[in-house]
């Protein structure tokens, strides 16, 4: 996961690093363009050169050290399990918004055609 997060940044912060096509290194050039049209929030962190996905990927690093290290132990079971299922819903609950705007629009472009 941080070897992920490290080249999200890389991204973010304008690097073609391990891509391979001119249009990829073009697409995530154009990349903020297109945060700074939709959401102020994740073009601020963009334009310091952190991307939220990399974020994401170290929370879940850290949540991943934090049930297999001894450290892990000292924190209260509850907080875990709370942390846990909070995740869990809120990716399940990304992944149905997600899944009902494909669907949406596919059937907008359907009935276009």
């Amino acid at each position: 996961m941080l070897p992920y997060a490290i080249l999200k940044s890389l991204w973010a912060w304008g690097a073609t690093v391990g891509l391979t096509t001119k249009q990829a290194a073009q697409g995530i050039a154009g990349f903020g363009d297109i945060l700074k049209e939709e959401s102020s929030f994740l073009y601020a962190l963009h334009s310091l050169g952190i991307d939220f996905t990399a974020i994401l990927a170290i929370l879940a690093s850290l949540f991943a050290l934090t049930l297999m290290t001894s450290w892990g132990e000292k924190l209260p079971k509850w907080f875990l399990i709370i942390t846990g299922w909070s995740v869990g819903l809120f990716l399940w609950g990304v992944i149905v918004f997600t899944a009902t705007l494909s669907f949406q629009h596919r059937m907008k472009n359907k009935q276009t055609q």
